[in-house]
């Protein structure tokens, strides 16, 4: 997944890409991605270009507003089952892959983790159905 999506959960869009979804000049969109581009086009790191997997304002508009359960955007809502939730918070360095827990301990871990990630965002005014 792409450091770009921000979650939806509880059927709520949390993040930035939900602050945007608010604009109604889509030309400043395209605007912004051209000069985030550009930026790279002064850093040798990068070849002193924009890497193919850089991701576009635009699109996150485009995805929230007309597919915001699509799978660009992070939706912690479909992790619902034990595997999904391990997987997760191992991929997230939440659990040591060796690590024994139960059910009840996953549960409360993803919890957790989901609450401190959502209380660190901007909730939106919208609700997703």
């Amino acid at each position: 997944m792409s450091e770009l999506q921000e979650p939806l959960a509880r059927k709520k869009r949390y993040g930035w890409i939900a602050y945007f979804n608010q604009i109604t000049d889509l030309t400043l969109l395209h605007r912004m991605d051209h000069s985030i581009a550009s930026m790279f086009g002064r850093l040798p790191e990068f070849d002193h270009k924009a890497p193919n997997s850089l991701c576009k304002l635009s699109r996150a508009y485009y995805e929230m507003k007309f597919s915001p359960t699509g799978g660009y955007v992070r939706n912690y809502d479909v992790i619902t089952n034990r595997a999904e939730k391990l997987a997760f918070l191992v991929e997230r360095g939440q659990i040591g892959p060796d690590e024994s827990l139960t059910d009840d301990e996953i549960n409360d871990r993803y919890e957790t983790y989901l609450h401190r990630v959502l209380s660190e965002m901007h909730g939106d005014e919208g609700v997703i159905y």
